[in-house]
C-alpha cells in the first residue's frame, strides 16, 4: 500500500525515537516491496543521520529522488494512508474517485504493522482472482508495480472470523465476498450480512459485499471465453452459459444468473419470490426464449435434474478453479484487454482495491 510521510511526521521523527523507529520500519517496508513509501521535501535529514540504519538512509535517498513519480502513482490509486504525526487518531477522508486513511506515525512503532496487506476472499480461488485482476488493470494502465499481500481464504461461513482475527494485526485488510443476491436489489446473503455487521475496525481494513451474486459474475464474458479457449478447453457449454451477455442484453442478467447452477425452466415454475421471478423471466428473454408455464415437458420435470428447458446451462462447481488455471496461464497483459474495466463497474472495484491494497515497487526499482 501507498503510505505517504507529512512533514509533519517527519518533524516528530527528528525528536521522538518511536517516531525513528516507525520510520525505520517503513522504509525496510519499501525496500521490500511490502509497501510504497513516499517522503516529503524535508525528509533529507534521514540520508545523513546515523541513527537510522545505513540501508535504510540510501532508500531514504531514492524515495527523495523519485517524489515526483510516486506522488504520481499516487493519484492513480484509489487507496492510501496519510501519516501525521504521534497522536494522531484514526480517520478518513473520501472523494469521488479516492479514500485517504490518516494514522499517527507512532502506529508504525510495531514492526509487525507494515507487513504485507492482507487480503480475504471466501475461498483461495477468489484471492487469486483478486490478485489476477489488480495485476491486469496495472498492466493496462501502465503502471509497473509490484503486489504483495498474504491472501487468505476464509472458506464461505469461516470468513467473518477471518477478517476479524486479521483486524487485530492492525495491518491494511481487504475482504470481499459474494453478494449471493438471487436478482438486482436483493437480500444479501448471511456471510455479506455478518461481514459488513463487524465494529471496530480501523478505515483501512474494509469489508465489501460484491453487487453481483458470485465473484464468477464479476469477470467479463470475454475474458472467461478468451482465457478458456486459449488453453485448449472445449467450451460449447460455457459459451452458451454466456449467450445473455453476448447477444448484448443488460449487463445486470449477467451479474445475478448462478453460473455454477446454471437455469432452467424448474427455477422459474418453483420460485416463489415475485422480484426474482421477474428477474428470471428477464435471464428467459435476453437468451432469445420465453419462459412456457405450461411446458409439454413438465410432466417429467420431477425435480430440477429432470428439466429438459435449459437457458443457462451450469458450468459446475469447480469453474472457478478452472478459470483461474486458465487465466494465469494468459498472463496479465492479455486480461488486461479481456476485462472490460471501463464497463464492468465490480471488476473494476476489486482491481483497484487489491491493486491500492497490494501495490509496491519490484525489488530493481526501489
Amino acid at each position: 500500500m501507498l503510505i505517504r510521510l507529512s512533514d509533519n511526521a517527519i518533524s516528530h521523527a527528528q525528536t521522538s525515537q518511536d517516531a525513528r523507529i516507525a520510520i525505520e520500519n517503513l522504509l525496510t517496508a519499501h525496500r521490500e516491496g511490502k509497501h510504497i513509501l513516499a517522503m516529503p521535501g524535508n525528509a533529507k535529514w534521514i540520508i545523513s543521520d546515523h541513527r537510522i540504519s545505513e540501508a535504510n538512509r540510501g532508500i531514504a535517498r531514492s524515495a527523495i529522488s523519485r517524489r515526483s513519480e510516486i506522488d504520481g502513482l499516487r493519484k492513480s490509486l484509489r487507496h492510501y494512508i496519510d501519516v501525521h504525526g504521534i497522536g494522531t487518531s484514526n480517520s478518513i477522508v473520501s472523494s469521488i474517485s479516492q479514500t485517504v486513511h490518516v494514522v499517527g506515525i507512532d502506529w508504525f512503532t510495531n514492526s509487525s504493522r507494515v507487513q504485507p496487506s492482507i487480503l480475504i476472499g471466501e475461498n483461495q480461488n477468489d484471492t487469486s482472482i483478486f490478485i489476477l485482476l489488480s495485476r491486469a488493470l496495472a498492466s493496462r494502465n501502465g503502471l509497473r508495480l509490484g503486489l504483495q499481500v498474504e491472501a487468505r481464504g476464509g472458506g464461505g461461513s469461516t470468513t467473518v472470523a477471518e477478517f476479524i482475527s486479521a483486524c487485530k494485526l492492525g495491518r491494511p485488510v481487504f475482504a470481499a465476498v459474494d453478494s449471493d443476491r438471487a436478482w438486482p436489489d436483493g437480500p444479501l446473503g448471511e456471510t455479506a450480512r455478518q461481514l459488513l455487521a463487524v465494529e471496530g475496525v480501523l478505515s483501512f481494513q474494509i469489508a465489501y459485499a460484491m453487487e453481483c451474486r458470485e465473484l464468477e459474475n464479476a469477470v467479463s464474458v470475454q475474458a472467461i471465453s478468451e482465457a478458456f479457449s486459449s488453453n485448449g478447453e472445449c467450451l460449447t457449454p460455457e459459451l452458451a452459459a454466456h449467450v445473455l451477455s453476448r447477444r448484448g442484453c443488460a449487463v445486470s442478467l449477467h451479474r445475478h444468473v448462478d453460473l455454477k447452477r446454471g437455469m432452467v425452466g424448474h427455477d422459474l415454475s418453483h420460485c416463489s419470490a415475485r422480484l426474482e421471478h421477474e428477474h428470471l423471466e428477464m435471464v428467459c428473454e435476453g437468451t432469445g426464449r420465453s419462459f412456457e408455464p405450461d411446458c409439454k415437458d413438465a410432466p417429467k420435470c420431477k425435480t430440477r435434474l429432470d428439466c429438459v428447458c435449459i437457458f443457462v446451462p451450469g458450468l459446475g462447481d469447480g469453474f472457478l478453479a478452472r478459470l483461474v488455471t486458465a487465466l494465469e496461464k494468459a498472463g496479465a497483459n492479455k486480461l488486461g484487454e479481456w476485462a472490460h474495466f471501463d464497463v464492468n463497474d465490480e471488476a473494476r472495484t476489486l482491481a483497484e482495491t487489491a491493486l491500492a491494497f497490494g501495490c509496491g515497487l519490484p525489488a530493481s526499482r526501489v
